[in-house]
């Protein structure tokens, strides 16, 4: 039932935005998307702070970056569609986060490929 919820979160953005908003197909489109990509990310974020306790940093560790930067093309896209002031902010903090975590990613990968190698990197 838990998988319910976003589906839920969606719906209930549609249901209550502005009446000339819901107007627009593209709100139909993409705020039940993006709200659930918000609420996805949420709790991925949460559970992040736990990845360097969980496990030394590997290779896999990249896996993270793709739903975060999912979440910033879809925030990135729904305020183009619906341009305001919040859709901007939450688009460009997004963006901004998924830059933080890849470059953090990048730098750490480097730094260990130097340090161990490709082959320690992955096992």
């Amino acid at each position: 039932f838990i998988y319910l919820v976003p589906i839920a979160v969606g719906a209930v953005t549609v249901f209550l935005a502005e009446r000339t908003a819901r107007r627009s197909w593209r709100y139909y489109v993409w705020a039940p998307v993006t709200a659930n990509t918000l609420f996805v990310l949420a709790i991925l974020l949460g559970q992040l702070r736990n990845l360097p306790l969980a496990c030394p940093f590997r290779i896999s560790w990249w896996a993270v970056s793709f739903p975060i930067a999912a979440s910033s093309v879809a925030a990135l896209r729904f305020a183009t569609a619906e341009p305001a002031l919040v859709n901007d902010l939450i688009a460009a903090a997004l963006l901004a986060l998924a830059t933080l975590i890849i470059g953090w990613l990048l730098v750490f990968t480097l730094m260990d490929l130097r340090r161990v190698g490709l082959r320690a990197l992955s096992t």
